[in-house]
């Protein structure tokens, strides 16, 4: 069964870029990525570090600091690697809670799954109000008023400020206190507003431009896209949003030349997730090879 579900994305994620090569020229955008902006490119990539950072140090305070903040961050840049190995964003947070249980990062599996769960609705919880907001930005985008827009936002918003209270009396298991929930959705706002920067300076390294609501809107849909377990690492998901959200700038290839360079920019920090990982369990193997001689 889940060969044939992996079976599946990996032809969802095909067919989508099949469908780009009707819709646009593969050579063109070639063209556009080796005349990349440098600079540019390498801010992108040390603005996503800077998003994982953050999103790693918001998993430490949601566990209350009962998991260590370094062993937040190396598994935050691990769970990176699954994300583009695994289907779905929500595939590669069950994968980085087994391997930690697995290599005993974490005594208490309890606190382990609450934080992973919690670290996550925080996270969705606040890009839905971030996308809320941005939509302002691009009126008829979604058939609802500005006034309906805001007070989606409103209400989602105090729905997350009251959550702690929720889940003492429904779960708690879950339970979070009041304090270090707010801190929690303050660095969750800081990682969207990071991520959107990340967003608008990779399409600056190819030559394009967009409002910073308009990346706001792509960041969420975007994100919300790739939780779904529909294709393997966002591939041909992440061109078609930038090919629908940004059609009015006309330049196709530029928007799928800057959705393979996010692309790249992922793999690299992947890599360093693959380095995080196999460095500690050589290390092991290496100490047992050492000990039996």
């Amino acid at each position: 069964m889940k060969k044939a579900l992996l079976a599946l994305k990996i032809a969802v994620s095909i067919i989508l870029v099949v469908l780009l090569t009707r819709q646009v020229s593969f050579a063109e955008v070639g063209t556009h990525l080796l005349q990349v902006r440098m600079l540019p490119a390498l801010a992108a990539l040390v603005l996503f570090g800077v998003s994982l950072a953050l999103m790693g140090w918001r998993w430490h305070v949601v566990a209350g600091g009962r998991i260590g903040l370094a062993a937040c961050l190396r598994f935050t840049w691990i769970a990176q690697l699954y994300g583009m190995i695994l289907p779905g964003a929500l595939s590669a947070d069950v994968a980085k809670g087994v391997v930690m249980t697995t290599q005993r990062e974490s005594n208490c599996a309890a606190t382990l799954s609450a934080s992973i769960v919690l670290d996550r609705v925080a996270g969705l919880g606040s890009m839905l109000v971030f996308g809320l907001l941005s939509c302002l930005g691009r009126p008829g985008l979604l058939p609802l008023s500005p006034e309906m827009l805001v007070g989606l936002a409103v209400l989602g918003t105090v729905g997350l400020m009251v959550l702690p209270w929720i889940l003492r009396r429904v779960l708690p298991r879950f339970a979070i206190a009041p304090g270090t929930w707010w801190w929690v959705l303050v660095l969750s706002v800081l990682v969207h507003a990071v991520n959107t920067a990340f967003y608008s300076v990779a399409l600056m390294a190819v030559g394009g431009h967009e409002s910073w609501w308009q990346m706001g809107i792509y960041t969420c849909l975007l994100n919300f896209a790739l939780i779904l377990p529909v294709s393997i690492a966002g591939i041909g998901l992440r061109e078609q949003v930038a090919l629908m959200l940004f059609q009015a700038s006309g330049n196709a290839a530029v928007q799928v030349a800057f959705a393979w360079l996010v692309l790249m920019l992922n793999v690299v920090h992947a890599l360093v997730g693959l380095a995080l990982q196999w460095r500690p369990a050589r290390g092991r193997a290496l100490g047992a090879t050492e000990g039996n001689a």
